[in-house]
Formats: C-alpha cells, structure tokens, sequence
C-alpha cells in the first residue's frame, strides 16, 4: 500500500523498483510504457518488464512508466486523496 501511495503522489509514475512490487501485489493491473522511439504502450504490469527488455534488445529505450489516467483516478479514489 505505502508503494501505490508512493506512486499517486509521484503523479502516477513509477520506477524499475515500484513496477516490480506492484507486479508482486497487482499483476492484471494496467500500466502505459513510453517509450524513445516506438508509441507507447499499456500493458498489464506483469508483462511490463519483460517488454521493456526486448525492447531494450531491440535499441529502444523506455522513458517512463506510468499509470494510464483511469487507474490512477480509481487509485486516488480508494485510497481517498484530495487533489
């Protein structure tokens, strides 16, 4: 819980650490790669890693990961943050 409180607060976005906990707790949930050079992607978070790592094969690199605007909205709304 205090990870995903983490990642509200940090406006959705996440790092290499948090990605690998919220896949331990919440594998199904939704997340969106950005990437340099391709269009983003929003995969369930238990593939995230492994697409980040092809990707990486492949010469591209990832910007950022981060909760697409649905989730986070549910986030907020659950854990019942004033924005």
């Amino acid at each position: 819980m205090k990870t995903l409180l983490t990642i509200i607060t940090n406006s959705g976005y996440m790092t290499h650490d948090q990605l690998k906990e919220v896949k331990e707790a919440f594998p199904n949930m939704q997340v969106v790669l950005l990437w340099g050079q391709r269009a983003r992607q929003m995969v369930a978070v238990k593939y995230a890693e492994g697409m980040i790592a092809e990707g990486e094969e492949e010469g591209d690199y990832i910007r950022s990961v981060f909760f697409d605007v649905a989730t986070y909205d549910k986030l907020v709304d659950v854990f019942n943050i004033c924005g």
